[in-house]
């Protein structure tokens, strides 16, 4: 098998398109590639680029927070394995995920979490490293944990309260 040998300098970049990755982006399968954009937008996220399916319905779009990409493909169609994507179909989806996403506001986004009916694992709560954390299980079956930060904290103070929490 041959491989590609680049030509680029170490440490150089390649300019990046729009529908790039970043160098590391979740992907994540949901049954219903629309609903999924909509309540991430609820979010914060914003949509980049979508792929439209046979039914000229989103079936792959890659979101936006900040400086993330988050791709959100459907259950069918977007895996090289169909056996696979079989197996990840049945579920249960997103377990032993956890997806941290830092927000400005995580009452707000609480709020946002009640309102579309998702379970709260954890209300939000202040935290030993400084931020306040909301965890929820999204309609899709995936951990979210949203953090505030509310409060700065010493690395000794961090371990000390890390130590106590055992």
């Amino acid at each position: 098998m041959a491989t590609k040998t680049s030509t680029r300098k170490p440490g150089t970049k390649t300019p990046a398109t729009p529908t790039q990755s970043a160098a590391i982006a979740p992907v994540i399968s949901v049954p219903n590639v629309p609903d999924a954009v909509e309540f991430y937008t609820q979010l914060g996220f914003t949509t980049g680029t979508t792929v439209p399916g046979p039914d000229g319905e989103a079936s792959y779009a890659i979101l936006r927070y900040r400086d993330t990409q988050f791709h959100v493909g459907g259950l069918e169609g977007t895996h090289p394995d169909p056996k696979r994507m079989k197996a990840i179909a049945k579920g249960p989806r997103g377990l032993g995920v956890n997806f941290y996403m830092n927000v400005d506001d995580v009452a707000a986004v609480h709020r946002i979490c009640q309102k579309a009916g998702v379970s709260i694992l954890q209300p939000p709560k202040d935290e030993f490293w400084g931020d306040r954390v909301l965890t929820v299980l999204d309609p899709f079956g995936f951990e979210w944990s949203f953090g505030q930060h509310v409060r700065d904290v010493s690395p000794e103070e961090m371990a000390q309260a890390a130590a106590s929490q055992n």
